[in-house]
């Protein structure tokens, strides 16, 4: 069972979508007119989905899309789009799990959430993967840095250094990178003598 909003400023259509997620056995937690009554009530309401009305008038739906994945990541699904490429770039860029350039059909309702479903998951691995490798690249370069000193100020050679930084990370119970931030913000608050007698 999914916990639904649904974003629509056609009430038939609203309601045909509402008994359509019912009978599929999900639960319509909200049924708003506007996108941007998603963001005042967002921490609320919780919701695993969101289905959204493109054709809400005086809204920029896409921008309270994307606002909506910064603070509260789930798959959303925009209908009666436009069908141009950079409407639908646009979506997809904000965030949007599926994008129906038509009105959707109730009978087809559970396969489009299924879509989405997938999509947003496919979406947040990549995601996760990329800050990954972005946080493991930057531990790279503080250890890489705090080696890089403690040879220059300490004559340590790079594997002694690194040894170092193991053992503290050791002693400390710490990560090797956390030991590295703390070697590089100790060695530079050296006062300018201390640096230069380290250097001699």
């Amino acid at each position: 069972m999914l916990r639904v909003i649904l974003v629509d400023h056609m009430d038939l259509r609203a309601e045909l979508l509402k008994r359509a997620l019912s009978e599929q056995g999900h639960e319509v937690i909200a049924v708003l007119t506007s996108s941007r009554d998603i963001l005042e009530r967002l921490d609320l309401l919780a919701p695993d989905v969101v289905l959204a009305d493109m054709q809400s008038p005086d809204r920029d739906t896409i921008e309270d899309v994307r606002f909506l994945m910064h603070k509260r990541p789930c798959p959303v699904v925009m209908y009666a789009g436009a069908s141009d490429r950079d409407s639908i770039a646009r979506a997809i860029d904000a965030g949007v799990s599926a994008y129906v350039t038509d009105d959707i059909d109730p009978g087809d309702l559970q396969r489009v959430l299924d879509e989405a479903s997938l999509r947003f998951e496919q979406f947040r691995h990549m995601r996760d993967e990329l800050q990954e490798a972005r946080t493991a690249l930057k531990n790279r370069k503080l250890v890489d840095k705090a080696k890089s000193l403690l040879v220059s100020r300490q004559g340590l050679s790079e594997q002694d250094a690194h040894r170092a930084l193991q053992q503290l990370a050791m002693n400390q119970r710490i990560s090797i990178s956390q030991a590295a931030g703390n070697v590089i913000a100790m060695l530079n608050a050296l006062p300018e003598p201390a640096r230069q007698h380290q250097n001699g």
